[in-house]
């Protein structure tokens, strides 16, 4: 029987590209565990995804998990997350970052787009399933226009195409220093443990 890869992450505008790659993936038997950010972040501490998208400054918490994949979300620069979080609230999950749990000011001082939610992985996922991962999250982001049709957003009455669009999903070496640093500096009292 072939293995089926849980993946835990929020059902949000910002995510359906994601999503759909996962759904129409040819070489991934997978599972969408689809919550919101608490429930992904206690799903994955409690062993029940092999991978999940979770909000970049809870990752140090998390025990036995390294970034997984070349993707993110993240916005191309902090005046585009300041205009992005004016969107309708179901528009995106830029609003879970303007709570008070958030630490917003050090993302938008950042000197680099800031990712503010990343994939994750348990360290035991065999690197041929990470690939597979990686390949249908990259055909959902090359079929962006078909995922805003199919989860019901073509018709809303703001542009969830173009919102998308400005939105940077590379997870790439400049970005991975940035976070690895906002870690650093966020845990004062503690040495960040390993994510990979």
């Amino acid at each position: 029987m072939a293995t089926v890869t849980r993946i835990a992450a929020v059902s949000y505008l910002d995510t359906i590209p994601f999503l759909y790659g996962v759904a129409h993936a040819a070489e991934l038997r997978a599972e969408l565990l689809l919550s919101d950010f608490p429930a992904v972040i206690d799903r994955f501490r409690r062993g029940e995804a092999d991978f999940a998208l979770v909000p970049s400054h809870v990752v140090p918490s998390l025990e036995g998990v390294r970034p997984a994949t070349d993707y993110c979300i993240a916005a191309p620069s902090p005046v585009m997350i300041a205009a992005l979080a004016q969107c309708e609230p179901e528009a995106g999950i830029l609003a879970y970052f303007y709570g008070d749990d958030a630490p917003l000011a050090p993302l938008l001082a950042a000197a680099e787009p800031f990712p503010y939610a990343v994939w994750v992985a348990r360290a035991d996922v065999d690197p041929s399933v990470e690939e597979a991962f990686r390949l249908a999250l990259t055909e959902g982001l090359e079929r962006i226009y078909e995922a805003v049709v199919e989860y019901g957003y073509a018709g809303k009455s703001y542009d969830a195409y173009g919102y998308l669009t400005r939105l940077d999903y590379v997870f790439g070496m400049e970005r991975r220093r940035a976070l690895e640093k906002f870690w650093d500096e966020g845990l004062k009292t503690a040495p960040r443990a390993n994510p990979g």
